[in-house]
């Protein structure tokens, strides 16, 4: 399948994402996990760009608010031009590092567990990176809403849940389970995750 894929142009590839967020059933294609990438790369990297750019404008219109209560603190003043830069540079980051990242790291926590602890995945962890790349292009595609006051924090939300169905979709896909599978094999490796993060946060607070 990886022929068909890096067929696909830069724009043809934030198409192809853009149509999945909304019919994830359509999907059915097995990647390697650095085909899986590439592709997030190819769909991600012109959202990332106008994002960014958008984080930009918000950095220097919000720059003035941010900077009085930094100089409060601080005692330091930053600049629109300044604020813009940071906006645009850390669109850049998130979409393009911090996603990235997040995506083999859940993919490989999710994965040990469904797989080699539970049982409850049948196919090879390729295909669990690529069900967890496809569910991020909700996000990918929206994120420009996150700094709007309320607004950012009502769209996130529901970002969030059509993420996870997607994930659920996907995953019982590339995995070939029923989606009650998917779904269990998904929340519980998170659930044990959190668990064991916050006796390890706990124990290291009392010691």
């Amino acid at each position: 399948m990886s022929s068909k894929l890096n067929k696909l142009s830069l724009i043809e590839s934030t198409k192809a994402a853009f149509s999945f967020i909304f019919h994830p059933e359509s999907f059915n294609e097995h990647y390697s996990v650095g085909d899986s990438i590439m592709f997030y790369y190819k769909a991600a990297i012109i959202p990332a760009i106008i994002n960014a750019l958008l984080y930009a404008l918000m950095g220097f219109a919000f720059a003035g608010y941010i900077s009085t209560m930094i100089q409060k603190f601080t005692g330091f003043l930053i600049l629109p031009a300044l604020g813009a830069i940071f906006g645009f540079i850390f669109g850049l980051i998130y979409l393009l590092i911090l996603i990235p990242i997040g995506i083999i790291i859940n993919s490989a926590i999710v994965h040990f567990f469904s797989k080699i602890i539970f049982r409850v995945f049948n196919k090879d962890f390729s295909r669990t990176v690529t069900a967890f790349t496809l569910s991020t292009f909700p996000l990918i595609f929206f994120v420009w809403v996150f700094p709007i006051p309320f607004l950012g924090a009502l769209i996130s939300i529901i970002i969030v849940i059509w993420e996870f169905i997607i994930l659920i979709i996907s995953m019982a896909r590339q995995q070939e389970v029923s989606g009650f599978r998917a779904f269990g094999g998904i929340i519980l490796p998170e659930i044990i995750f959190i668990i064991v993060f916050i006796i390890t946060a706990f124990l290291i607070s009392i010691l």
